[in-house]
């Protein structure tokens, strides 16, 4: 009778019984840990103990939980079981304690002192399983990724303000090379640290880490996993970091011409469009002066990168970008580019043979393939390129409403001659559903 009487009923069942709906069951739930949360001694929280639960470990399993209702009855589950073993313990002790006399020693409790005290002392205390005294709860993984969040849009705003600043070549004294590597380098630390990695694993092992909570952490291992190095590696990252100034500094110097100054975009402009000969020429060997004016630059910057590559186990530095950023190496890349050749080479050969000995002059070969660009205008008009650029998003389902573009598309001096897209800040899904 006394063990029939030890049994605590199943939870679970009951509440199915009692509450068909899910949306009810999620109500009672959030009453419970309601009454918890205010320390009160209000009727869900005694129901619980009434059904035979240890009031320690059901106020600490629906405090954790409280964001999840269904796994906090798995664990309450849990609980009545380590409620049921304790009870059967208690039997067994308290038959124990009477064969030897010593029954009155449990019945004195904490005031009895001798042996029999410590004994005493463990069965007045909550059954509660260290697992869950120990993990972390909703809230703290909550907490850990919000502010992972914050911290990078902080860092990963501030370099994109400075890549933007000094690829434009803006004039303000807020930007400059040097801030420009600091930022990065800032941002790349935040991004290898291991420990940070780590605590990602550690979370999303939780007992009370959401199924939503463990696909952002996944996110979150696969980026910082791609940005780990161990010491050697990353001072051979920073010794990339001079190589790839002084490259974009000897680059920004070059002065290009053709009936005065030009950028490699306006020259390669010309190669498609200018109806002259000798300009197309000109233009083409102002941009052969690129090659030899960075060359031993760049040729210093992929070694170097080469060297870091191959200490963190890669081909190359090409491979190691493809592998982390692709999640494939180097020669899956180069097999998926060799089918793509393969079936376009007969059409490109025959393109080419269709061509004049003059047509195929190096000069002369973007005009002869390009076709006549002032006819395309009618049809593409560049007055017109913003609004269909809006159009087509839309009709993705995607909405750009409260946002901010800023194009930058005059020609100067020093200017980055490559066109390019940033966001300066990064958009994610905070806890509450909220947009950033």
């Amino acid at each position: 009778a006394e063990k029939e009487r030890a049994k605590p009923p199943d939870v679970i069942g009951e509440w199915a019984a009692r509450h068909p709906s899910s949306g009810e069951i999620a109500q009672l739930g959030g009453e419970m840990v309601a009454a918890v949360s205010r320390g009160t001694t209000s009727l869900p929280l005694d129901q619980l103990v009434q059904m035979g639960f240890e009031r320690g470990a059901a106020a600490a399993t629906l405090v954790a939980c409280s964001n999840d209702v269904a796994q906090a009855a798995t664990l309450l589950t849990e609980a009545s079981e380590m409620a049921r073993i304790k009870r059967e313990e208690h039997l067994r002790r308290d038959k124990t304690w009477r064969k030897r006399g010593q029954y009155e020693a449990k019945q004195a409790g904490l005031d009895h002192k001798g042996p029999q005290h410590v004994a005493a002392l463990a069965l007045t205390q909550p059954t509660i399983p260290l697992a869950l005294l120990e993990a972390p709860s909703v809230d703290c993984v909550w907490d850990f990724i919000e502010q992972t969040n914050q911290e990078y849009d902080r860092l990963h705003e501030a370099y994109e303000r400075q890549f933007w600043g000094e690829r434009m070549a803006l004039s303000s004294s807020d930007y400059s090379p040097e801030n420009e590597s600091a930022s990065k380098e800032a941002l790349e630390a935040f991004l290898r640290d291991s420990d940070r990695l780590a605590k990602c694993h550690s979370l999303k092992e939780g007992l009370f880490t959401t199924e939503r909570q463990k696909r952002i952490l996944d996110g979150f291992v696969r980026v910082f996993d791609a940005y780990q190095m161990d010491p050697a590696a990353v001072s051979m990252r920073s010794d990339c970091v001079p190589l790839e100034r002084a490259l974009t500094e000897a680059r920004k110097a070059l002065i290009l011409s053709v009936d005065g100054p030009k950028s490699a975009p306006q020259l390669r402009t010309l190669l498609r469009t200018s109806a002259d000969e000798n300009t197309r020429e000109r233009a083409w060997k102002e941009l052969r002066k690129v090659g030899p004016c960075i060359a031993d630059g760049l040729c210093a910057l992929v070694k170097r990168r080469n060297a870091m590559a191959r200490a963190l186990g890669f081909e190359d530095f090409y491979d190691y970008k493809v592998s982390k950023t692709e999640g494939f190496g180097k020669k899956k890349l180069f097999g998926m580019l060799d089918a793509l050749r393969d079936g376009t080479t007969t059409l490109n050969d025959r393109a080419r043979a269709s061509l004049s000995e003059d047509d195929r002059k190096p000069w002369n070969v973007s005009r002869a393939t390009s076709g006549d660009e002032a006819q395309l205008d009618a049809y593409f008009p560049f007055g017109k390129a913003l609004e269909a650029w809006g159009r087509s998003f839309a009709q993705m389902g995607i909405r750009y409403r409260g946002s901010t573009m800023t194009l930058d598309l005059l020609e100067r001096q020093n200017k980055y001659s490559n066109g390019f897209c940033h966001w300066p800040r990064c958009a994610y899904v905070r806890r509450d559903h909220s947009l950033r």
